[in-house]
């Protein structure tokens, strides 16, 4: 690329490591396990979090070997190498279902759900049944593939399984999505526990608990090194914690006391996703519009998503044959280059209507049938805020129309949000 950085990545022969072993192999992975700790006074082991390391090459840095294997196009089958190590290592020292085991998953993996081999399949149906497992992920799986977030987080949960979310702190994507996600743990990034930003840190750490108490989600801060580091963890609100003061990756113990309770998994949640959000108006209340009086609420809608401060989480289904499809097109353009995570679903057949919102919003086109190329939906999610205006084409009424409603109520905006964040495809090239 002119005038740019190329990367340049290391043969696997340099690394030491080769990523085409790892895939068909998974013996050729190590675990390690860092102890997770209640950070009540009897500092209790309640979990691990399980870290791949690889016997041939101890010193490789593992963020190169899951770089040489996305170059290799084998990213997904050596994410799953990992994963069924981490399982694999637990079942063998007995870990069983008093403790958690957290088990990291690459966001580009995710659209992989099949199982690379018959064995990994063995396994991983072993540790349904013997292990209590949260599968964590980073902040960046959320913008770059939500679609695949989703269902893997509803995997997750069909297996009993939880969700932690990492690195919550580190951008804004994080506080704006977490309603959407609802994970079981919130890992408080570790660059909140450093001095040098209190007043940032203390703000993110009070949208965090207010987001916790809602949702019964418990706080988690890694990175405790320090006696200070334990102090601060403490005083953002943090139950659980890890980081090398706490315990350094290692072999599993021999033996592990029970702790008085394990990690709690959120039992409630996002079962329901409507097919599309209009179907949601089956349910709830609603009101006749006419065309003027329909765009009217939009805009007001709208207006209350500008002037927020609250970083949002923002969702638009636009039915792109109504004439004002351009005027909220160039308001929702305003908004991408303003909220953290915009997205767009319209027909796929009107993708020529997709620039009219912006190269920061991500666009989305519904085929042909899809009962949400009729509606409009505008859903709004942050820390603060959520509101959902959901309208659907009125049947055996004159044209323009809808049957509409703007609801504050948590259970319908996140709903109506899950059945947008599903027709959200992953950015091209990822």
């Amino acid at each position: 690329m002119a005038g740019g950085i190329r990367m340049v990545l290391p043969e696997p022969s340099d690394l030491g490591v080769d990523p085409y072993v790892v895939a068909r192999r998974p013996d050729s992975v190590r675990s390690v396990y860092q102890p997770i700790v209640a950070l009540g006074p009897r500092r209790e082991l309640v979990g691990f979090e399980a870290l791949a390391r690889w016997p041939a090459a101890p010193m490789v840095d593992p963020v190169a070997v899951f770089a040489a294997a996305r170059a290799e196009g084998l990213l997904a089958e050596v994410d799953w190498a990992c994963r069924v190590s981490a399982v694999a290592g637990a079942m063998e020292r007995n870990l069983g279902r008093s403790h958690t085991l957290f088990v990291n998953v690459e966001p580009d993996a995710l659209r992989h759900t099949r199982l690379p081999n018959t064995d990994f399949a063995e396994v991983v149906d072993r540790a349904r049944g013997e292990l209590r497992i949260i599968l964590e992920l980073t902040e960046r799986a959320i913008t770059d593939d939500p679609s695949s977030l989703l269902r893997a987080v509803d995997t997750a949960r069909s297996n009993g399984w939880g969700i932690a979310l990492d690195d919550v702190g580190s951008n804004p994507q994080s506080l704006a999505l977490l309603p959407l996600i609802q994970p079981d743990v919130i890992k408080l990034d570790r660059s909140l526990l450093e001095p040098e930003d209190c007043a940032v840190a203390e703000e993110i750490a009070a949208l965090v608990r207010e987001h916790a108490r809602s949702s019964g989600a418990s706080v988690l801060a890694e990175g405790i090194e320090t006696t200070a580091h334990l102090r601060r963890a403490i005083e953002l609100g943090a139950r659980y914690g890890q980081g090398r003061m706490l315990g350094a990756p290692g072999a599993l113990p021999a033996l592990i006391p029970a702790p008085s309770e394990p990690i709690p998994l959120i039992t409630e949640g996002n079962s329901h996703v409507p097919t599309s959000p209009g179907a949601l108006l089956d349910v709830i209340p609603s009101s006749r519009f006419d065309s003027d009086r329909s765009i009217g609420t939009i805009d007001r809608v709208l207006d209350g998503m500008e002037n927020t401060r609250d970083p949002l989480t923002v969702l638009c289904a636009v039915d792109t044959r109504s004439p004002e499809a351009s005027r909220v097109a160039r308001r929702v353009a305003r908004l991408a280059e303003r909220h953290p995570f915009v997205a767009v679903i319209g027909a796929e057949e009107d993708r020529s209507v997709a620039g009219r919102f912006g190269s920061a919003a991500r666009w989305s086109g519904a085929r042909d049938g899809d009962p949400i190329n009729n509606e409009w939906a505008l859903v709004a999610i942050g820390s603060r805020t959520e509101v959902a205006l959901l309208a659907r084409s009125a049947a055996d009424q004159p044209a323009g129309d809808v049957d509409l409603t703007v609801s504050y109520d948590r259970p319908v905006v996140r709903a109506a949000g899950r059945s947008l964040s599903r027709r959200v495809t992953a950015i091209a090239g990822i």
